[in-house]
């Protein structure tokens, strides 16, 4: 009797249930379908409203001279601290070491990538497919091939509302959900986000500047960031909106806002650029530059041997990083000291440049431990200004420092910083002097010598360029400035 019921009941939901959830399902479905064309009618209308508004005259805008982040220019030559003769002793050698613990991983060469995979990547893709190498790191992407075939000729704006045209009308949405994807993978912020864009468009229209530059524009415009065009001279330029200041480029004001002109390492050179005033949409995000995260790229495993000497003691270490990380932030726009400091590098591979460090100072107290790490940071780099070595200002992030020849003021004090905080969980802000930048710590015990104050607690002045000063030591010249101070950490 139960089992009867139970055919009763399936034949019922079988011949009445069933067609009810079809019918459903495929109102459903048609709704989908509806909504989907009404959305994508709705952008269509958004983008022929925006090329209409590009086609109209555009303003010319006079571009401010570049800001420099110091008052007074940095010292060509810097000096040494009386040093305090020592008792004659032999010296001892303290060796330091490349991380080999299991804890602290060491970094190994880029794997070499699977030309068969490749292969099978492409079969996946029914688009044209592009696979090119990002910071050392294998990128794969499907996208639209009416792409790659949008041709421009005499750049002005017509020229320019006519590519927004015909690349709203390629299937972009696809090759955006893959570049997002990326930029989530490879922990990118937004100057990266924009990099690696523009590396696209690069290899899609064959090295072609103009072209590669408009692709991040609408690309990223796309993607919900506040970016604009603009052109002279033949070229055009992206035009970034940023909130704080970036140091060594071009900008203009517009309605309050600042847009400053990014091209990547290749300069604009004129006094002025032609744009337009309106944004895409009113919901765009200003540009982002802090460094939350250490972005995940392919490594390329260098060291670099170091040796320095401190009291009676000689040290002998090496220091590895990622040649791909040097790479990435090679044209990092110059912007507040702070972002720097506050960086958030601290990822796996940083234990082989942590590691070899933390040997050296393992037996000792924090004071002394600071006065080695101080040594060190004095004493392992040569000396060279950003305007002798690069012809610009560039604040260099710990890898760079240790991949560059030379390093001046403030990227020691990042380096050194850096070592504190992380190796000895010690506060430590930067100190910033005209045509200077150095740090103070703040000890957990008392140590004599200049400081500072802040929020009321002591932080005693360690200056990593004034060769052979121990904490507490100020450049004769400085002695008596007060310095602006850069907050590091929460």
């Amino acid at each position: 009797m139960k089992n009867r019921i139970k055919i009763f009941a399936l034949m019922l939901l079988i011949f009445f249930v069933m067609p009810c959830l079809l019918y459903s399902e495929n109102e459903f479905q048609k709704w989908r379908k509806t909504e989907k064309q009404s959305f994508s009618d709705y952008k269509k209308s958004i983008d022929e409203e925006f090329v209409d508004y590009l086609k109209k005259d555009w303003k010319e805008f006079k571009l401010e001279n570049r800001l420099s982040a110091y008052k007074k220019p940095k010292p060509v030559n810097i000096p040494k601290a009386p040093a305090k003769k020592l008792p004659e002793k032999i010296i001892k050698t303290r060796p330091g070491y490349l991380a080999t613990k299991r804890s602290e991983p060491v970094l190994t060469a880029p794997q070499k990538v699977d030309e068969k995979q490749k292969i099978r990547k492409h079969k996946k893709c029914t688009k044209a497919g592009l696979n090119f190498l990002f910071c050392g790191t294998d990128i794969f992407l499907c996208y639209d091939p009416e792409i790659k075939n949008i041709k421009i000729q005499e750049i002005d704006n017509h020229a320019i509302a006519s590519f927004w045209t015909m690349i709203s009308k390629t299937d972009y949405n696809d090759l955006i959900a893959q570049t997002k994807k990326y930029k989530k993978d490879l922990k990118l912020n937004d100057w990266g986000y924009n990099l690696f864009v523009y590396e696209i468009g690069k290899k899609i229209f064959r090295e072609h500047e103009n072209l590669s530059r408009l692709f991040l524009w609408f690309i990223a415009t796309k993607s919900n960031l506040a970016i604009r065009i603009g052109y002279n001279n033949n070229r055009v330029y992206p035009l970034f909106a940023y909130n704080g200041t970036i140091y060594g480029s071009r900008f203009f004001n517009l309605q309050g806002q600042r847009f400053y002109v990014l091209s990547f390492g290749k300069e604009q050179d004129s006094e002025s650029i032609k744009t337009y005033k309106r944004d895409y949409s009113e919901t765009s995000n200003k540009i982002n530059l802090q460094i939350s995260a250490s972005p995940v790229f392919a490594t390329d495993f260098k060291t670099r041997e170091l040796s320095f000497r401190y009291q009676n003691n000689e040290y002998k270490f090496k220091l590895g990083y990622n040649k791909n990380l040097v790479n990435y932030f090679k044209n990092y726009p110059q912007t507040e000291l702070q972002i720097y400091f506050n960086a958030n590098i601290t990822s796996a591979m940083y234990s082989n440049l942590l590691a070899p460090v933390r040997k050296l100072i393992e037996n000792e107290d924090r004071t002394e431990a600071v006065k080695i790490l101080l040594r060190l940071t004095q004493t392992v780099f040569d000396y060279k200004t950003d305007g002798d070595q690069f012809g610009y200002e560039k604040y260099m992030l710990p890898h760079e420092t240790l991949y560059y020849p030379f390093s001046d003021c403030e990227d020691r004090s990042i380096f050194f910083a850096f070592l504190v905080k992380n190796l000895l969980s010690l506060d430590v802000v930067g100190l910033h002097y005209p045509g200077h930048l150095a740090t103070a710590v703040r000890f957990n015990k008392e140590v004599n010598g200049t400081f500072i104050t802040y929020k009321g607690k002591k932080y005693v002045v360690c200056d990593p360029t004034y060769i052979n000063a121990n904490p507490g030591m100020v450049m004769p010249k400085f002695r008596h400035i007060r310095p602006e101070i850069i907050k590091i950490g929460a």
